[in-house]
C-alpha cells in the first residue's frame, strides 16, 4: 500500500506518465504512479518512435535497446488500383541532424514494457489496479483519494500530474476545458501479417477515391499495422468482424492482400482536442490528457514523451527548492504551441487523406504519389520534412526561458548534434553532453575566458577544446567562433552569448532560479 505523502502523484502509467516517471528518477524526486490496468498494455496501438524521442532515450541509455527491437522504415510506397505508382526512399534523411535518421516502428506496448523495466531497474514500481476517485485541495497540498481492489483511502501530495489519456478522470475533475471536435469518419486498426507483394520494409500507401489504407511494417516476418477509413455503411454497426472489413481494404486496394495471423483489431473515432491550458494550478496535463489528434505522422506517443520530458526537471527543481515556482508556468508557455500546430498540421494532413472533395482526391490519387518522389529528391525540402516528422525542428525560441544568440544559433533551440573532436577522439557533442551531465544544467563554453565563471552547484562547467576541426564544426552548425552556452536538462539551449557577462548571466539564473 502507497505512504501517506508523495510530492507527486501521476495519474496514468502509459508511456507519458512512465517517462515522467524516468525522468524524476534523474533527479532523485519520489513520486507515486497509479493506473486502473493490471500491467502494461499488450496492445500496440501507436507504433512510430521519432528521432527525438530517440534521443530521450539514448540519454537514458535505452536506444541501443529500441534499435534492435525496432523495424526501420525506410520509404513510402504509392499504389493506387493495384499498382505501385510511386516511391520515396527516407534513408539518410537527417544524418547531420541527429544519429536517429530513420523512422522506427517500435510499438507503444514495447515503450511502455521498457521503461516499466527502467523504472523497476531504479527501484520504483506502478500501482496497478488503482484509480483516482476525487481530490480536494487543503493548505497547498492535495488530498487524493484512490481506489485500489473496491478500498477507498486518501494520499496527500503537492502535484497532481494527469496523464491518464483523451479521457482522463483527472482533467474532468478539474473542469479543465478541453474543446475541438471529432472526425466524421469511423476508423480501423489492426496488427496482422499480409502475404501480397507489397513493400516490406516502406510504409505502403493504398490512395482510393473516398478512402486510404496504409500499412506500416513492423518487426516479424510479413507483419504489419493496418489503418484505413471504413466505408460509410459500417458506420452505424455495432460490430464490425475484421473478415468484413479486410474485404473492404482489398476492394478499396485493388489487391488481394492476403490478411492472415491477425493478433489484435479495432474500430474508433478520431478527435482533434487540446486543453485551454496545460495546467490548473498545480494540476498538469501531458500526452492525450492534454491533446489529441490525427495519428497523420505518427506524432502522438512522441509529443506525450516531449511533454513529460519538458515538466519532469521543472517540477523536480522546483520541489528540491532550487527554482522559483514561476518555472512551472513556462510548462504551459512551451508546450501549448507545440500542441497548437501538431493540431493545424495533422488535420491538414488528414484532410488530404480523407476528405473527398475534388482538390483532395486529386491531391491523394494522383498529385501526392507523382510529386512527393520528385520532392524528396530536393535537398531542402528533404531537409525540411525530416525537422518536422522527427520533432527534431520544435524550439522554444519564444519561451521566457530563452536568451541570446551566437551566430545562427537562438537560445530556446535544442542543441545541435554536432561530431566534436575531444582529446582526439571524435565523439558525439550528446555524448558530450550526457558524460557531463552531473548537475541539472550544463555550461558548454568555446573559446571563451572561463575565468568569470561562478561557481554554482546548479549547474556544471565543460569547456569544448579549440582546435581546426572543432572550429569548422561549430560554424557549420551556425554558432559564432566563441561562445558559452547554458543547456537545460532536456538538452535545449537556456542562455546562450558570444562572450560572457556575469551580471546579464546572474540576471538570466535568478528570473528562475533561488
Amino acid at each position: 500500500m502507497p505512504a501517506n505523502y508523495y510530492p507527486i502523484i501521476i495519474c496514468g502509467a502509459g508511456p507519458t506518465g512512465l517517462m515522467l516517471a524516468a525522468q524524476l528518477l534523474r533527479f532523485n524526486i519520489d513520486f507515486l504512479i497509479i493506473d486502473k490496468k493490471s500491467a502494461p498494455t499488450t496492445e500496440s496501438r501507436a507504433v512510430v518512435v521519432q528521432a527525438r524521442s530517440m534521443e530521450i532515450y539514448e540519454q537514458m541509455n535505452l536506444s541501443d535497446e529500441i534499435v534492435a527491437n525496432a523495424q526501420k522504415t525506410d520509404g513510402i510506397c504509392f499504389w493506387r488500383k493495384g499498382k505501385k505508382v510511386g516511391e520515396v526512399q527516407l534513408k539518410n534523411f537527417g544524418s547531420n541532424i541527429t544519429p536517429f535518421d530513420f523512422v522506427l516502428m517500435y510499438e507503444q506496448s514495447k515503450n511502455e514494457t521498457l521503461l516499466f523495466n527502467y523504472l523497476q531497474k531504479h527501484d520504483h514500481e506502478v500501482e496497478w489496479n488503482m484509480e483516482l476517485v476525487s481530490y480536494k485541495e487543503a493548505q497547498n497540498r492535495f488530498i487524493v483519494t484512490l481506489k485500489n481492489d473496491d478500498k477507498n483511502f486518501e494520499v496527500n501530495t503537492e502535484y497532481l500530474i494527469a496523464c491518464d489519456g483523451a479521457n482522463s478522470k483527472l482533467r474532468e475533475l478539474t473542469a479543465m476545458e478541453f474543446s475541438g471536435g471529432t472526425y466524421e469518419n469511423v476508423f480501423y486498426v489492426a496488427d496482422t501479417h499480409v502475404k501480397a507483394d507489397v513493400c516490406l520494409t516502406r510504409l505502403n500507401f493504398f490512395v482510393a477515391n473516398d478512402t486510404f489504407n496504409l500499412l506500416f511494417p513492423m518487426i516479424g516476418e510479413r507483419r504489419f499495422r493496418a489503418i484505413g477509413i471504413l466505408p460509410k455503411k459500417f458506420y452505424h454497426h455495432t460490430e464490425i468482424s475484421f473478415e468484413e472489413v479486410s474485404h473492404q481494404v482489398d476492394k478499396d486496394a485493388g489487391l488481394d492482400l492476403g490478411f492472415y495471423n491477425t493478433q489484435w483489431y479495432s474500430t474508433y473515432r478520431l478527435h482533434h482536442k487540446k486543453v485551454r491550458s496545460f495546467n490548473k494550478g498545480n494540476i498538469f496535463f501531458c500526452g492525450d490528457a492534454a491533446h489529441v489528434h490525427s495519428p497523420a505522422g505518427g506524432q502522438g506517443m512522441n509529443t506525450g514523451l516531449q511533454d513529460a520530458y519538458n515538466l519532469a526537471w521543472k517540477l523536480a527543481l522546483v520541489i528540491q527548492q532550487k527554482a522559483k515556482e514561476n518555472l512551472l508556468n513556462t510548462y504551459h508557455e512551451e508546450r501549448n504551441p507545440v500542441a497548437e500546430n501538431l493540431l493545424k498540421t495533422t488535420d491538414r494532413m488528414f484532410s488530404i487523406m480523407s476528405q473527398n472533395t475534388k482538390m483532395d482526391v486529386l491531391l491523394r490519387m494522383y498529385i501526392l504519389p507523382a510529386l512527393a518522389p520528385a520532392l524528396m529528391k530536393i535537398k531542402s525540402i528533404r531537409k525540411k520534412f525530416f525537422l518536422l516528422a522527427s520533432q527534431t525542428e520544435i524550439n522554444y525560441t519564444h519561451s521566457s526561458l530563452a536568451k541570446g544568440v551566437s551566430g545562427k544559433i537562438k537560445a530556446g533551440m535544442r542543441f545541435p548534434y554536432i561530431k566534436l573532436s575531444i582529446n582526439n577522439e571524435i565523439i558525439s557533442a550528446f555524448h558530450l553532453i550526457r558524460n557531463n551531465t552531473t548537475a541539472p544544467f550544463l555550461l558548454l563554453y568555446y573559446n571563451v575566458d572561463a575565468r568569470q565563471f561562478p561557481a554554482d552547484h546548479i549547474y556544471k562547467t565543460a569547456e569544448v577544446e579549440k582546435n581546426n576541426f572543432n572550429d569548422e564544426a561549430f560554424r557549420k552548425a551556425g554558432f559564432s567562433s566563441s561562445f558559452v552556452c547554458l543547456l537545460r536538462p532536456d538538452n535545449y539551449i537556456g542562455y546562450l552569448a558570444e562572450t560572457f557577462s556575469l551580471t546579464e548571466f546572474d540576471q538570466y539564473l535568478h528570473s528562475f532560479l533561488n
